[in-house]
């Protein structure tokens, strides 16, 4: 059976703020651009930070220099999902940044991501990614919302080299999670208010295994101003 393949989703804060809304997000949070990995301009970014997305170029060399290893040990707390649909890493990424992030973000319960969390909470990752396949409330809002960025989205045929990752603070440790891997990578120990430099000291290392490729993008989840 073919892989079933989503319209690759734009790394926009106005397009992931939209989301989600639509979700059912509350709460005075929203996605804003990281300009630069310096401490002056992430001064800029507001705070908290509570996740991070990030997207980067997946080429023959980021994979075959992986950074990090699957955590051996994960906290029950910390809800992970494989991504087993085509293009859809950045909704499996903004699960990732929402659902754990239950203590700050109110959800909705009429909206769709509060029933997608009840449902999935009890499932092991690769059922959560299953049930993402069958569930017509996240992949309409997942189209909807890869529609609203400011460049034509190209058709779910188009196998995009471009890949979100989030970044979560969870038990006072730092975990990216990419649902490509079988686990959340432990990153080491962090606090809230060195959250964001911490995933940018992580994101330098993604950075410096592909030097010559520019196409890397960060957005915080943090406080509205």
């Amino acid at each position: 059976m073919a892989q079933q393949r989503w319209i690759p989703l734009e790394s926009n804060p106005a397009v992931l703020n939209k989301y989600i809304g639509a979700l059912g997000a509350k709460g005075n949070w929203q996605f804003t651009d990281v300009y630069g990995l310096d401490d002056e301009l992430l001064m800029m970014v507001p705070s908290p930070v509570i996740a991070v997305m990030l997207l980067y170029p997946l080429t023959d060399k980021a994979k075959s220099v992986e950074i990090g290893t699957p955590a051996s040990e994960v906290p029950k707390s910390l809800y992970f999902m494989r991504q087993s649909i085509g293009n859809a890493c950045g909704t499996v990424a903004l699960v990732h940044a929402l659902a754990n992030n239950e203590e700050h973000i109110t959800f909705d319960a009429e909206k769709h991501f509060r029933k997608f969390l009840d449902s999935t909470k009890d499932m092991s990752p690769e059922e959560r990614a299953k049930h993402l396949e069958g569930d017509k409330g996240m992949s309409m809002a997942h189209e909807d919302s890869a529609n609203e960025g400011d460049t034509q989205a190209p058709s779910p045929d188009v196998s995009v080299t471009q890949h979100f990752v989030a970044f979560v603070l969870q038990n006072g440790s730092l975990y990216e999670m990419d649902g490509r891997k079988e686990a959340p990578i432990c990153h080491g120990k962090t606090t809230a208010d060195c959250f964001l430099k911490d995933t940018v000291a992580v994101v330098k290392k993604f950075m410096e295994r592909d030097p010559e490729e520019i196409s890397f993008t960060l957005m915080a989840l943090a406080a509205s101003q």
